[in-house]
């Protein structure tokens, strides 16, 4: 076991007591926040929305006309919205029922791009329209939180760092299904809290 992941899933799984303004909680003016609800903050992030638990990747075809883009009764399989950690928690801490495949689930992601920490827009909708402190933080907080994806120099976790396109921080919930597929991409997965099953095939 590698020190510095297991020191990620005890940070990421733990909770931490802070000072709030508002004294209306009930603990007074300290309110107990997740560690990743204090460092995501209310930024809302890009997360995807489906009405039943199959989250089906997709990329629609682009132009017009015979050749170009998709048929007039197609509706996409997935929404992309825009939620805050905080937001998604919920979604994710509801009941089973409430979570049964025929209901609504959502995805939450936190992306950096690249090696540099940048983020997309299309990644994060940052509370006031422009607020490029908020973008540039957002970018950052994968690579601080998890370092061994910055080298640049081969190792275990970055077998061709010239090639590296950043981090795609999924959370999700029970339940969350994606149909069999394959990435144009090397990947290297890690999972720190939680469970999930990923059936193979060649």
């Amino acid at each position: 076991d590698d020190p510095a992941v297991l020191e990620v899933v005890k940070r990421w799984n733990s909770s931490e007591s802070v000072m709030v303004d508002d004294a209306t909680t009930s603990t007074g003016d300290v309110e107990v926040k997740s560690y990743l609800s204090s460092i995501l903050g209310d930024t809302k992030y890009r997360t995807e929305y489906s009405e039943t638990n199959s989250l089906m990747y997709f990329m629609a075809k682009k132009g017009k006309g015979k050749r170009g883009g998709p048929p007039k009764d197609w509706s996409p399989p997935l929404e992309n919205i825009a939620m805050t950690y905080d937001e998604w928690l919920e979604k994710a801490m509801q009941s089973p029922e409430d979570m049964a495949p025929n209901m609504p689930h959502w995805y939450f992601r936190v992306s950096a791009k690249g090696s540099a920490g940048k983020v997309s827009r299309n990644d994060i909708r940052v509370r006031k329209e422009g607020s490029k402190a908020a973008e540039a933080h957002a970018g950052d907080i994968m690579f601080e939180e998890l370092p061994f994806f910055k080298s640049s120099s081969k190792s275990l976790y970055m077998v061709d760092p010239k090639d590296a396109r950043g981090i795609n921080c999924r959370f999700g919930m029970m339940g969350n299904t994606a149909a069999a597929h394959f990435d144009g991409s090397r990947n290297f997965v890690m999972l720190f809290g939680g469970e999930r099953r990923y059936i193979l095939s060649h």
